[in-house]
């Protein structure tokens, strides 16, 4: 069975790769992972015992979106009975941030994007042909539940999911990665339209 979770970053692809992976080998993690540099790194199996993942792996692509990077977090799981791969995922994005003092922005992009030849950058420092118009648009103004992990609307007041209460959330700016009002339609530091 495979889950995909998706984050976007204001910032170059190199750089969130870069924080990803030091994030994953920090005490918490602990892991050593296989590498294709600014593309995908990958955990084996059995990669966590502590998020009850035992037989399964997670795989992390990167590439270039909207301004910045979209990352997908791949976890093929044996079992999914008891596996929090949704929580390894939140805290695995947030110990990256505490590396990149960058926000996450939870966004969902289909996985064949990640996949396409064109969208990826290499380890030689020249970008593959990349457009934005070969990437479907895709709504920024999500949240995740952090009860059951399903993915919602930015001004969805309840999880239509779990019917969990959301405290209101700030949205960030795709250009700079500054905090915004929800309600806001510019970012109040570089002027980007908010999407």
């Amino acid at each position: 069975m495979r889950r995909d979770i998706c984050y976007y970053f204001a910032a170059d692809v190199k750089s969130v790769y870069s924080a990803y992976l030091a994030a994953a080998m920090n005490p918490q993690f602990r892991r050593s992972c296989n590498q294709q540099p600014y593309h995908t790194f990958s955990f084996g199996l059995n990669f966590s015992m502590k998020y009850n993942m035992n037989g399964g792996s997670c795989t992390l692509h990167f590439i270039p979106y909207q301004g910045g990077t979209a990352v997908d977090l791949r976890f093929s799981i044996a079992q999914l009975a008891g596996a929090r791969y949704k929580k390894y995922a939140e805290d695995l994005t947030n110990a990256t941030v505490d590396v990149l003092r960058i926000p996450a922005q939870p966004i969902t992009l289909d996985i064949n994007v990640f996949l396409d030849e064109r969208n990826k950058i290499h380890a030689d420092n020249t970008p593959n042909t990349f457009t934005k118009t070969s990437v479907p648009p895709v709504s920024m103004q999500t949240k995740v539940c952090k009860n059951c992990g399903v993915s919602v609307g930015a001004s969805d007041t309840f999880c239509q999911n779990c019917g969990a209460r959301f405290e209101t959330l700030s949205r960030f700016c795709s250009n700079c990665g500054n905090p915004t009002e929800p309600n806001a339609h510019f970012c109040a530091k570089c002027g980007n339209k908010l999407m």
